[in-house]
């Protein structure tokens, strides 16, 4: 997850960041899925990780 964090497009990261601080989780994965500019998106397990790992990195809980 670290290495294809930084190649998402900014925007999708801060929207993810966003919704994820305001505790928005499902729509965070949606937007980081539909944001990522991937073809094919990225799945679900995948912006699930996403979700640890930015918690992690945002001193969040992951629950």
């Amino acid at each position: 997850m670290r290495a294809e964090w930084p190649a998402l497009p900014v925007e999708a990261r801060a929207e993810f960041d966003r919704l994820f601080q305001e505790g928005r989780k499902i729509q965070a994965v949606k937007a980081l899925r539909d944001g990522s500019g991937m073809e094919p998106k990225p799945s679900l397990h995948w912006a699930m990780d996403a979700l640890v790992f930015r918690a992690k990195a945002l001193g969040l809980e992951s629950s």
